[in-house]
């Protein structure tokens, strides 16, 4: 966060503020109820000479009411992971309306009309697409959506490193919309990562900004009503409040081959340990276990032993037995039951949550363990007192999605 003049962050609940903080003077204001920190900040209590609390030396204007703070690996949320989240969203919101081209007249810069009523409405959302081309103009009028329906639009991008609105307005109809504006470079097919000047206000109804690698600029005279998702926001004279967009089911991804895939395959290390000091070890996972499916829907993993454990010198380690460790807080306490994959497969469930339908079973086994909640698995090895020569041993693991290419 780069602060400048008597700038202030937020309205109600929660600012949070995860790495680093600047400021042009001594102060920063957060407006929220609820102010969360970063691991690497030093907060200070109000002192007797100055009643102010502080953030790494700078003089907070207001003390929140709730603070909190971050442990070393306990983050409030990954915001690089869910900004990559929102960025396969605006990829998957694009895919889905790029065919949806709505009829737009602009003349010399005035009223931008975008006629949508061609446009098949889902679940009460009208998908449509625009160029950026058509922008900027001094009002923003839609027709062809009923009192129920919501907006998202997603401007093409395409070719464009500067887009702005202009004064634009929103007239009596748009102003009382719902309405998203996706930023997407659809003949790439890549995420915006230019520059968004916003002029227009809004203040009837709450609409979103998704432009989650660009850089938005809110640089009109008034309010902002709605979400705003960037990779850099800078406020200059606008103020976002804290009204925000409703929630919309994702639409399903036209283009998006939804049956399992698996991307990646994880390493697991076992250490280095005397000969004869241990008969059975966990091993550690290295490297991703990725997937890709439909979101929701249960995906069968299979893991075989491809090669036994063989040394550098040719040495076989025939007797050790492989399984896999499921460790299980579904019914409250834990239970764990092992699938011996020796000489067979053992299996693996996976449901994936994500919206995009992708999934990254490590980190979702290092939550859930660390979290004490769900499932989540382990690979051992046993019978380690066979190995009788001393050696680097390797062995050779086999993945395969059942009933799936």
């Amino acid at each position: 966060m780069i602060r400048k003049g008597g700038s202030s962050a937020g309205h109600k609940g929660i600012s949070y503020l995860q790495r680093s903080i600047q400021s042009n003077n001594d102060q920063a204001t957060f407006n929220n109820d609820t102010l969360i920190l970063g691991s690497s900040f030093k907060y200070l209590q109000p002192t007797a000479t100055d009643g102010r609390s502080t953030i790494n030396g700078l003089k907070l204007n207001q003390t929140p009411k709730v603070l909190r703070q971050d442990t070393d690996n306990n983050e409030y949320l990954d915001i690089d992971t869910e900004l990559a989240r929102l960025s396969s969203v605006s990829k998957i919101i694009a895919n889905h309306s790029k065919n949806n081209n709505a009829t737009v007249e602009n003349k010399w810069g005035g009223t931008i009309t975008i006629d949508a009523s061609h446009i098949p409405s889902e679940d009460n959302v009208k998908y449509l697409t625009v160029k950026a081309s058509d922008f900027p103009g001094y009002s923003l009028s839609i027709k062809g959506i009923s009192d129920v329906e919501k907006v998202v639009i997603t401007i093409d991008t395409s070719g464009v490193n500067n887009f702005s609105t202009g004064s634009m307005a929103f007239d009596s109809v748009s102003k009382s919309k719902n309405i998203m504006f996706n930023f997407y470079n659809i003949d790439s097919e890549t995420n915006y990562t230019g520059n968004v000047d916003w002029q227009s206000n809004n203040k009837e109804t709450s609409n979103a900004i998704l432009s989650p690698e660009g850089i938005v600029t809110l640089s009109g005279i008034g309010t902002f009503n709605g979400n705003i998702v960037a990779h850099k926001y800078v406020g200059n004279n606008t103020f976002p409040t804290s009204s925000t967009f409703p929630d919309l089911e994702l639409p399903i991804d036209r283009n998006n081959d939804v049956s399992p895939k698996l991307i990646s395959a994880p390493d697991v290390d076992f250490g280095s340990h005397k000969m004869n000091s241990e008969t059975s070890l966990i091993g550690n996972w290295k490297g991703n276990c990725q997937v890709s499916g439909e979101k929701g829907k249960e995906i069968k993993i299979n893991v075989e032993l491809a090669k036994q454990f063989t040394s550098e010198n040719g040495s076989f380690a025939n007797d050790v037995s492989w399984q896999l460790v499921k460790s299980d807080y579904g019914s409250g306490s834990l239970t764990t039951s092992l699938q011996d994959f020796t000489t067979t497969s053992a299996r693996i469930n996976y449901w994936p949550w994500q919206d995009d339908g992708t999934g990254n079973l490590l980190s979702d086994w290092s939550y859930n363990k660390e979290k004490k909640q769900y499932s989540f698995y382990d690979m051992q090895v046993s019978n380690l007192d066979t190995i009788t020569e001393i050696g680097n041993y390797t062995a050779t693991l086999r993945w395969t999605l059942v009933d799936s290419p």
